[in-house]
């Protein structure tokens, strides 16, 4: 059942790149499935391990950050559901960050909309619970995107056995492609949100906002390596 597992999440990917591969923010996709056939699993773990720690030490030159990124292993977790996201959120500092912005007013209600720096919040504690909400928002993705892997193999577990072809695996991961496109967009539109919000709150402490263009960038190109890091993960079983 796990290869099932692993066929699944490949074909879900994939089929997700094929169904859109004209719409300009599904280009990481095809980027990730091309970098899988392309590297091996070792390969792809010290990727992603070399670029999260140059972008920590990028991040670390413009600000002091204390929470830390959500690992490749938690995020597996997470996905697998060997671990919840809120238990993950609360290892690596995120909580307690998220807890303190919803004090001081820097985070609204319900996470949306605008906030107003009348806390006395410096720009660097500023900086490192913007960072918070956008690892917040990335175990979430993970854990979405594990209740999409989770639909479909109830979904397959409950047809009998010589029912689970090939052909059924494909149709069931074609009726989960627009889930996964619309978490990714979620995601993605969220990060966005996120950052654009504390545009203004850094410019009332005099901060260096370039900051927020370089967490966009790091989202970016972080996200489309971790990809190619699970399915190969998945697949070598």
């Amino acid at each position: 059942m796990k290869k099932v597992l692993i066929v699944i999440l490949v074909i879900i990917l994939i089929i997700a790149v094929l169904a859109a591969a004209l719409v300009i923010w599904q280009w990481d996709n095809l980027k990730a499935v091309y970098t899988v056939i392309t590297k091996d699993a070792a390969e792809l773990e010290q990727a992603v391990t070399d670029k999260r720690e140059a972008h920590r030490q990028e991040l670390l030159s413009k600000a002091a950050i204390t929470v830390e990124q959500p690992t490749m292993e938690q995020g597996e977790d997470v996905l697998m559901g060997s671990a919840s996201s809120e238990e993950v959120k609360k290892e690596l500092g995120i909580t307690d960050l998220l807890e303190k912005g919803k004090q001081a007013g820097v985070i609204p209600d319900g996470g949306s909309g605008e906030a107003a720096n009348n806390s006395g919040l410096t720009y660097d504690e500023l900086t490192d619970i913007c960072v918070a909400e956008i690892y917040n928002s990335r175990v979430d993705f993970m854990d979405g995107l594990g209740g999409i892997k989770d639909d479909v193999t109830e979904k397959l577990e409950e047809l009998p056995e010589e029912e689970r072809t090939g052909s059924k695996t494909v149709e069931l991961a074609m009726e989960s492609v627009g889930d996964f496109n619309e978490l990714e967009s979620a995601m993605d539109s969220q990060v966005k949100d996120i950052i654009d919000r504390y545009e203004p709150l850094l410019e009332e402490t005099e901060g260096d906002t370039s900051v927020l263009d370089m967490l966009w960038e790091h989202y970016n190109d972080e996200k489309e390596t971790e990809k190619a890091y699970y399915i190969s993960k998945f697949a070598a079983g």
